[in-house]
């Protein structure tokens, strides 16, 4: 098997409550209980990766704010009132 490209198995013990909830949903979605856990580890893998670029962003504008490299005041205004203007057109 080449290195990344391959599929590798990892045991992992559930409790009966998740096994049993993960057998309900494999046989009401029709998928395989295995496809459901990876996509659920997927999609909890991609939720971990965005919520630590968003910290980083978060630390890094809290770093800067009230600095000479924090927003110009007069830019975020026109960006917020654009924003605000956007959703009002929108409904």
């Amino acid at each position: 098997m080449k290195s990344g490209t391959g599929k590798r198995n990892f045991h992992i013990p559930l409790s009966d409550e998740t096994y049993i909830a993960l057998r309900h949903a494999s046989e009401k979605t029709k998928k395989p209980a295995t496809q459901i856990a990876r996509d659920a580890l997927d999609y909890w893998l991609k939720e971990q990766e965005n919520n630590a670029i968003k910290d980083e962003i978060t630390r890094y504008a809290k770093s800067f704010a009230k600095t000479e490299f924090d927003l110009d005041a007069g830019l975020e205004e026109a960006g917020v009132d654009y924003l605000l203007n956007a959703e009002k057109k929108r409904r």
